[in-house]
């Protein structure tokens, strides 16, 4: 009975061994050199990668993510490959390597056992505009337009899905020049974000809109208003709106007073309001 306990407890401990999840870049260092099990080395290889991108070290995930995704793309498992060619852009993006987007969008288009998704053309739209390939941008940003229609309708009832959706197309008709479409999308996409924080859209913001959130949260919060907010402005400010874009500007002013880059747009849109 003694031996039978003893192997239960001893099987138990390799099992949660097995799935212990490492906190820190150390602790995946020290079991990574020691493990000669390749399926569980790749599962660490991943979570390394996963800390190495919280902590914005995107080189260093950049290459784990690659050798994670060697590994699946010759196994017969696929299931991992959309979410690491995923989080290969996200890392080449934060570099600023452009030419990587562009190859990797690319590839990941090209790849007939993933469904694409409009996300990947902008993506690669956007790197192309860095780039100074204007033609190639454009071609993708009318590209991510025609495949706008289904993601939107595959994300009905998720609202912040659908925010990100309109927010999506809006930067797209910017970019084509088309404001009044950019416009309509954009107040679309705030509509969805006053459904879910209606204490940020009082007449005036308080401190008290943010009394609900710990810290983690506000930061969400915050990163959510704030990209919506800046395309609006965007808008309003590629249409001469300058009333309108003097309000939005004190939104986001409110929202992040230690950006000087509103402060200026700010000051910019008195100076011509005087001129008026």
């Amino acid at each position: 009975m003694v031996i039978i306990t003893l192997i239960l407890i001893i099987a138990i401990l390799l099992i949660i061994h097995k799935n212990k999840k490492f906190k820190t870049i150390e602790e995946c260092n020290k079991f990574l050199y020691n493990c000669k099990n390749k399926q569980r080395y790749i599962q660490i290889l991943k979570e390394r990668a996963n800390l190495y991108e919280e902590q914005e070290n995107y080189s260093a995930a950049v290459g784990d993510f690659l050798k994670v995704l060697e590994y699946y793309s010759q196994s017969k498992d696929k299931s991992m490959i959309d979410n690491l060619y995923e989080d290969i852009l996200t890392c080449y993006e934060e570099l600023k390597q452009y030419n990587q987007v562009v190859t990797w969008s690319t590839k990941i288009i090209h790849d007939d056992t993933i469904e694409v998704s409009y996300d990947t053309y902008y993506r690669r739209a956007c790197a192309y505009k860095e780039l100074g390939e204007e033609a190639k941008a454009q071609a993708d940003f009318k590209k991510t337009i025609e495949l706008f229609a289904k993601a939107n309708e595959n994300h009905k009832g998720t609202i912040a899905w659908e925010m990100d959706d309109y927010l999506t197309r809006s930067k797209c008709y910017s970019n084509l020049g088309m404001y009044d479409n950019a416009l309509e999308d954009i107040e679309s996409a705030i509509k969805c974000l006053e459904s879910i924080y209606p204490e940020f859209f009082y007449e005036k913001y308080t401190k008290d809109s943010f009394v609900k959130y710990n810290e983690d949260e506000k930061a969400i919060v915050q990163e959510d208003v704030l990209k919506l907010f800046e395309q609006l402005l965007n808008i309003q400010l590629n249409t001469d709106k300058l009333n309108e874009s003097l309000k939005t500007c004190e939104k986001l002013i409110f929202l992040n007073p230690e950006n000087q880059t509103y402060t200026s747009y700010k000051n910019e849109i008195l100076e011509k309001l005087k001129t008026l």
